[in-house]
């Protein structure tokens, strides 16, 4: 049974591929520029204390200009960084001054040694292959931004508000998961903001 929900997972990652890559250029900066002004425009980032986020890698979703923005408003700021000794990804606070350096996968990352669970009224902005309207994902298959996302839930008094970035034909009718995977509270497309039914 797992066998065959790691084998359809694995089959929307290779649709969706295909899909963002066959975007022109200037569609994918449209819609990024969309989401993320959707994104600014909502509660959940407008109260937010702490904004967590990911480094985009290829054709996702531009989501950096949200951070200059939460931090603009004197927003703590945090980026995943790979934990070399748990071989975990894990939250770092980042000051836009200081440069990002490329760490595993050659994904950007904050410098440092220090790692920290966001605390207070937690926006995070979540990325994926694919989602569904109930707030269910399908990310890169190490299951590194759910244990970030059931981390940072996990804090007592901690506020969260999880939001899913996706291009409009990454939100499907339903995507298989499992009870290891966290869901998103919001999605945001370019063309809608949903509130998800968890």
């Amino acid at each position: 049974m797992r066998d065959a929900l790691q084998m359809a997972k694995a089959e929307i990652r290779m649709q969706m591929v295909d899909r963002r890559a066959r975007m022109h250029p200037d569609e994918r900066v449209a819609a990024s520029e969309a989401i993320v002004a959707r994104i600014m425009a909502s509660a959940a980032f407008q109260r937010a204390t702490s904004c967590c986020s990911f480094s985009p890698l290829r054709e996702e979703v531009q989501v950096m200009p949200l951070l200059d923005q939460a931090s603009s408003r004197g927003c703590k700021v945090f980026l995943p960084a790979f934990d070399e000794v748990a071989r975990v990804y894990r939250f770092r606070e980042w000051d836009q001054s200081t440069p990002l350096q490329a760490g595993r996968w050659n994904i950007m990352e904050p410098q440092g040694s220090c790692f920290t669970v966001p605390e207070g009224d937690v926006c995070i902005i979540v990325p994926g292959q694919a989602f569904d309207r109930t707030g269910m994902r399908i990310g890169y298959g190490g299951g590194y931004f759910d244990r970030m996302l059931l981390e940072t839930r996990r804090v007592p008094d901690n506020r969260v508000s999880a939001i899913g970035v996706a291009y409009d034909f990454q939100v499907l009718d339903a995507v298989p998961y499992d009870e290891q995977d966290e869901a998103v509270d919001f999605l945001a497309t370019e063309s809608e903001w949903i509130t998800t039914k968890q």
